[in-house]
This record gives C-alpha cells, sequence and structure tokens, in this order.
C-alpha cells in the first residue's frame, strides 16, 4: 500500500535528494507511540550519520572499474543489538512491540543511504540474512551447542516478522534457510563472490572474521569500524587463515564450545605462531611445555577429539 511504498521511496535515497518529508508505514512510524505515523526528514536522516559505511571503505571499493560491490548483513545479530540498545516502542494499533525494529531500520539506513554515486562497472548490492527457529546441523554435531544460552525474550521474536517486513519494503533481499544460521548464508554468499567482486560483511562476530581477506572486509554496524586481516592480527595475534584453528584451541564460552583445559587465545595464538596450523600442533602436542598447557597428552589421536568436539 501507500505507506509501504513511502518507505521504498526512502531506502531508494528518495528522502535525502527530496526536503519535502515522507510518511514512513505503520511497522517504523508508530514506534513512537504518539501518532500512527512518524514523519521522516531529511534532517532525520542526516541525524543519522547517512551512508556512513562508505566512509569506512577505501576508494577503489566503489571505483568505477570496481565489479559491484556485495554487502552482505548479519540480520540476526543487528536485530539482539538493536532490541537491547532501544527502550521498549510500541504501536498503539495492536500493542506489538517494535524498538528493536526502529533501531534496525535505523542502522541500516545510516550504513547504507544514499547508495553512493558510482559509474561505470561500480554499485552495490545488499543481502541480509537471517536465522531460522529450531536447531541447526550444528546441534546434531554437538548436542550441547548453545545450551547454555536463555530463549530470548518473548516480545523479541515477533519483530523478526516486522524487520522482515521493513527488508522488502527496502527494497533489500532477505535469506534464511532451515538448519542453518546467518553466518552459514554469509560465508556461503563471500565464497561464491569474493573472486569476482569485492565483499563487505556487516557484523560484529569474531566467527566471520576467518572470512576477511584482501577482497572481503567487515565493519562492525554499531562501533562503525573497518576490520581487516591486519585488525584481526592485532586482536588475535593470528590471520583471518588461522581463526578457525585458533577457535578450536580456545573454545567459544558464549556458544558453550569447550576448547582445550588451560589454553586461551592468546597461548593459542602463540602456538599457532609456532607450528603454523592446528595440525601441526596436534603433531607436536608432545612438546608444548607444560605451562602453556594443562591439558597435554601423550599423543595427537587423544587430543583430536577434544578438539574436534569444540569446533
Amino acid at each position: 500500500g501507500g505507506p509501504m511504498r513511502a518507505l521504498h521511496m526512502v531506502m531508494l535515497g528518495a528522502m535525502v535528494r527530496h526536503a519535502s518529508p515522507l510518511v514512513a508505514p505503520p511497522c517504523l512510524g508508530m514506534a513512537a507511540g504518539r501518532s500512527r505515523h512518524r514523519t521522516l526528514t531529511t534532517t532525520t536522516t542526516q541525524m543519522l550519520g547517512v551512508g556512513s559505511l562508505y566512509k569506512l571503505l577505501p576508494p577503489s571499493a566503489l571505483a568505477p572499474s570496481t565489479p559491484p560491490l556485495l554487502i552482505v548483513i548479519d540480520g540476526t545479530a543487528l536485530m539482539f543489538r538493536s532490541y537491547y540498545a532501544m527502550p521498549p516502542l510500541t504501536r498503539p494499533l495492536d500493542g506489538l512491540e517494535v524498538g528493536g525494529v526502529v533501531g534496525f531500520c535505523n542502522t541500516l539506513v545510516s550504513l547504507l543511504l544514499p547508495y553512493p554515486a558510482v559509474s561505470g562497472a561500480g554499485g552495490v548490492s545488499v543481502v541480509i540474512t537471517f536465522d531460522t527457529k529450531g536447531p541447526t546441523f550444528r546441534n546434531e554435531l554437538y548436542k550441547d551447542y548453545k545450551a547454555n544460552r536463555d530463549a530470548p525474550p518473548d516480545s523479541l521474536g515477533p519483530q523478526f516478522d516486522v524487520a522482515i517486513e521493513a527488508c522488502e519494503a527496502f527494497g533489500w533481499p532477505h535469506v534464511s534457510m532451515v538448519g542453518y544460521e546467518a553466518d552459514d548464508i554469509i560465508a556461503t554468499c563471500v565464497e561464491a563472490a569474493r573472486t569476482e567482486r569485492p565483499v563487505v560483511i556487516v557484523g560484529s562476530d569474531k566467527d566471520l572474521m576467518q572470512l576477511v581477506d584482501s577482497r572481503t572486509v567487515m565493519v562492525d554496524p554499531v562501533k562503525k569500524i573497518l576490520v581487516t586481516p591486519e585488525t584481526v592480527r592485532e586482536k588475535f595475534g593470528v590471520g583471518p587463515e588461522l581463526m578457525i584453528d585458533l577457535q578450536a584451541m580456545a573454545g567459544d564460552s558464549s556458544d558453550n564450545i569447550p576448547g582445550v583445559k588451560g589454553v586461551g587465545p592468546k597461548i593459542a595464538a602463540e602456538l599457532l605462531g609456532i607450528w603454523g596450523s592446528l595440525d601441526e600442533v596436534l603433531a607436536n602436542a608432545d612438546q608444548v611445555p607444560q605451562k602453556k598447557s594443562d591439558a597435554r597428552t601423550s599423543s595427537a589421536s587423544e587430543r583430536r577429539p577434544s578438539l574436534a568436539g569444540s569446533l
């Protein structure tokens, strides 16, 4: 209907080009709790810091001679962050809480709009990924995967439907698949596109850092920080190509994934710096100094199941 078309105009950058106000659809405008619609103007958009993502990228990423830029967004993570960052705004029509959706949309608008003025082969493609309800293939591999997490708040779940509705109004494709997480879809998109075009991952999960390379970067949507291979090395002591190995040894408490006893990220990075890979660390487990790990075993074959269980 009309409100949805109005939002679509906003997402095409009309709000930035014209001074006249536009009306957002109920999924956004009613969130203020004062009226059924909130008027959005150029000033409102400027306050959000439009196009901030492009300001972080090297000029070559948007050069006319560069293939179209692919931006892949972790929609689930952004919704969670927005939900906890925003007040519990509701729309009077049905009392649905939509604060998370407002934060979600505001963040994306501030990052992506207006689209940069480019010519030639340059351009921008956007894909937003979401988790689905229920277990994933990881739960089949490791039954305690994320078992330490509480269920999401009841008021958050329905907001994902509204966020997807907003994505469709924005003209942004959204992708999800039963049995897989948003991260899996992001990795699939990156692997399919990275040899042909530059890629920007919008997210902050360290699990995604393994995908960063000379043509793929990450942007934290809240902190507005660019993550490159050099950034990963500075933070973790290893490059993106060794992040899987590092996390296999260190584990990930947020996902309830155990690591090797006595080995955290720092020691894991030191071991990888000496031997170069997880396989080589396993092959030389008997040479690891006791102070580096309380979990040394007499053979690599005994160690491997412990590490495999943390993947």
